[in-house]
């Protein structure tokens, strides 16, 4: 059986639609979610086996585009 655990290149996620926000270079409104995010969701999706972020903070997936817009974001 493979190694399903297999470590991928954080480089293999650049070429999504949006490009992925470092979290150093977002907006207080920005930040406040992306905190929520790790709070919440990023601890439960590594309890069960699947990644939201990246070790450097960014974002994966329909979160990272939840932070183009966090007031539509809260709806």
């Amino acid at each position: 059986m493979e190694n399903q655990n297999k470590i991928v290149p954080d480089e293999l996620f650049d070429d999504g639609r949006l490009p992925l926000l470092y979290p150093h270079e977002l907006t207080s409104e920005q930040r406040k979610l992306h905190q929520h995010f790790q709070d919440n969701l990023i601890i439960w999706s590594e309890k069960v086996g699947f990644r939201l972020a990246l070790p450097d903070g960014r974002l994966l997936g329909p979160l990272n585009a939840f932070l183009y817009s966090p007031l539509i974001s809260r709806a």
